[in-house]
């Protein structure tokens, strides 16, 4: 029974070879004064990936044969350029950015900018915030067997922080940060699972745009330094993600999602040959990918 139960099933395995053949870059930065300083540049990189696609089926559980094989493979070009300014002023420093990029000279070019700046607030507080659109082209191989184009994914982010000085020694740290993502990847007939009873084995992957993301959390550190007593610091991270699957309509958790997050490291120095020490790092658990069914205590 075991032995029918394997047979006539169909294994894809895949030989790989993804290199950047060439690659150029040039940058070019001015100072056109003490508080002012501009950034700017150009990169272009081809890339070549070539694999061999074998189809084998398992006749049995110790023979398996080779039923196809098809190679396959391709070129490509990316181009990017981007431009940088960084500013300070009386009331804080700034730097403002954008980057253009595309993989085809014919193309219109997708566009990824960042803000970030920073200021003090009074004599203790210094506040610090970011804004960024990130752009990522998907990997040549995505775009082999992809019943539809391939678009880059796209992201935005946004962080806001602040650092408290309590005392002379203990300081704190506030950070709350966000992220939406859109047209992310997902592969599709890529591991083996049961359908009516039976196992379907993997085939090629096949990877569409269709995941929008969410992240969000925040983080807290209280840290104190000084040259004699307790050191150390104590920081907590709450986060998470899901991400929602627009073809299927499934709903989860992303595959590295780890809600909680504790470091914890002291330090106290007996004398100048001794010092003890404390460090402790613990968080949740990220969740197990997969589809599962609940079958008595187990999960299958």
């Amino acid at each position: 029974q075991a032995e029918d139960g394997i047979r006539d099933v169909a294994v894809t395995g895949v030989q790989t070879c993804a290199l950047p053949i060439f690659i150029a870059r040039t940058d070019v930065t001015w100072l056109p004064s003490e508080r002012l300083t501009a950034e700017a540049g150009f990169q272009r990189e081809k890339t070549h990936d070539q694999r061999v696609l074998r189809d084998y089926t398992l006749v049995n559980s110790s023979t398996v044969k080779l039923r196809s094989e098809d190679p396959y493979g391709g070129d490509r070009v990316l181009s990017s350029a981007y431009a940088q300014a960084t500013a300070k002023t009386g009331i804080g420093a700034f730097i403002v950015g954008a980057r253009g990029l595309t993989d085809d000279a014919g193309k219109t070019p997708y566009a990824a900018w960042w803000a970030l700046g920073e200021s003090p607030v009074g004599t203790r507080v210094t506040v610090r915030a970011g804004i960024s659109r990130a752009v990522q082209y998907p990997d040549l191989y995505h775009t082999f067997y992809a019943p539809t184009p391939l678009v880059p994914e796209r992201a935005m982010h946004y962080d806001l922080s602040a650092d408290i000085k309590l005392t002379e020694t203990v300081s704190a740290r506030v950070n709350a940060y966000r992220r939406t993502e859109a047209d992310i990847l997902r592969s599709y007939n890529h591991e083996p699972r049961l359908v009516n009873g039976k196992l379907v084995a993997a085939t090629i992957p096949q990877f569409r745009n269709s995941l929008t993301g969410l992240s969000r959390g925040a983080e807290f550190m209280l840290q104190r330094k000084a040259p004699t007593g307790l050191v150390g610091w104590i920081s907590y991270g709450y986060g998470r993600t899901s991400y929602t699957d627009n073809l299927t309509a499934e709903r989860f958790d992303g595959d590295f999602d780890q809600r909680h997050t504790l470091n914890v490291f002291l330090e106290e120095r007996l004398s100048y040959r001794t010092a003890i020490s404390l460090k402790v790092r613990t968080g949740s658990s990220p969740p197990i990918p997969g589809y599962f069914s609940e079958i008595g205590r187990a999960h299958v």
